[in-house]
């Protein structure tokens, strides 16, 4: 399990963090995890999206530093190479209305799809994003 970003919740500030969860079951059967730091993000994110495909972590849309500021770019971290950092790509026609909290689908099919609905929206106009 990989967690990224958040907030720091008395102040509402987003987090660089990622974290990665590995879970085994110890002895007399208990669950034991391990916390495992990755490198950081560029961008302070919450309320974003992350998703695996292929071995590569993808981050993108929410929040940054503060309610007030949007993401416009995707990160991505390749989890098979011990030496990797974050790369940024900015997303591009990603004007309004900002995207906080969409759900992600990966098409399990072709694998190397994703496809994002709902999330929340800064205001009610409809654009396209083509």
């Amino acid at each position: 399990m990989i967690l990224s970003g958040g907030s720091n919740s008395s102040v509402n500030t987003a987090k660089k963090t990622v974290h990665k969860f590995e879970f085994e079951v110890g002895p007399q059967g208990k669950l034991v995890s391990k916390m495992v730091a990755l490198p950081s993000m560029n961008q302070r994110r919450m309320k974003h999206c992350q998703v695996i495909l292929k071995g590569i972590l993808f981050v993108f849309f929410g929040h940054q530093d503060t309610m007030s500021l949007y993401s416009d770019t995707l990160e991505y971290l390749d989890l098979e190479d011990p030496d990797a950092s974050f790369k940024e790509i900015k997303i591009q026609n990603y004007g309004k209305p900002y995207v906080v909290e969409p759900m992600v689908f990966v098409e399990p099919c072709t694998s190397d799809s994703i496809r994002f609905f709902g999330g929340q929206v800064k205001d009610n106009r409809r654009e396209d994003f083509s």
